[in-house]
């Protein structure tokens, strides 16, 4: 078993068994989830994480399961500050 498989499997079961929700140790936040995977992974991890969001329940709560895309959200940063072109250039001077 691959560790990207592994984590999306310590995932569901953590929201089976109600670890995610039941705010142990938390000052009454919200708990979160977040992944890090190599890009050529990209359509498993999209796979994985439609499966996760649709497939509920989990246990015997009832969750509203929300994804945020930390990538998408800081490309519009970057987009509506008019960044975008100056981190490209700086990319292409580092390869």
């Amino acid at each position: 078993m691959s560790e990207l498989t592994e984590k999306f499997e310590n995932l569901r079961h953590r929201l089976k068994v109600d670890g995610l929700t039941a705010h142990h140790g938390l000052s009454g936040e919200v708990p979160y989830f977040i992944l890090d995977y190599r890009p050529q992974d990209e359509l498993y991890v999209r796979d994985e994480i439609n499966q996760i969001v649709n497939g509920g329940p989990y246990g015997e709560r009832q969750m509203n399961i929300k994804l945020f895309n930390l990538f998408d959200m800081m490309m519009d940063t970057l987009n509506e500050f008019g960044y975008t072109e100056i981190i490209y250039q700086f990319e292409m001077l580092l390869y």
